[in-house]
């Protein structure tokens, strides 16, 4: 993401609006929200590979477990990703 030059210039010399740090602090908010919803996903995600498990219907589906418990534990580690770059640019601008 490219930024304006004038706001390049705010930002290099450390004077921001009340507005500006409260739109940072919004953002900070939203990531925090969307690591929780990448937790929760990974978590559900979990949570139905081991259903494929505990249920005798579908004894032939193990594979299956290991694919959603897989994809699970990789949507909580891309979330812990994502959360730590964007919240390393966010202090950043403080």
């Amino acid at each position: 993401m490219k930024i304006p030059e004038t706001e390049l210039k705010i930002l290099k010399s450390g004077k921001l609006s009340l507005l500006e740090y409260l739109a940072i602090d919004r953002n900070k908010l939203a990531n925090q929200r969307t690591l929780l919803m990448y937790i929760r996903t990974g978590l559900y995600l979990i949570v139905f590979g081991l259903s494929i498990y505990k249920l005798e219907a579908l004894k032939g589906m193990y594979n299956w477990m290991y694919v959603f418990f897989g994809l699970g534990l990789l949507s909580i580690l891309i979330g812990i990703v994502q959360y730590y770059k964007i919240n390393k640019v966010l202090n950043s601008i403080n």
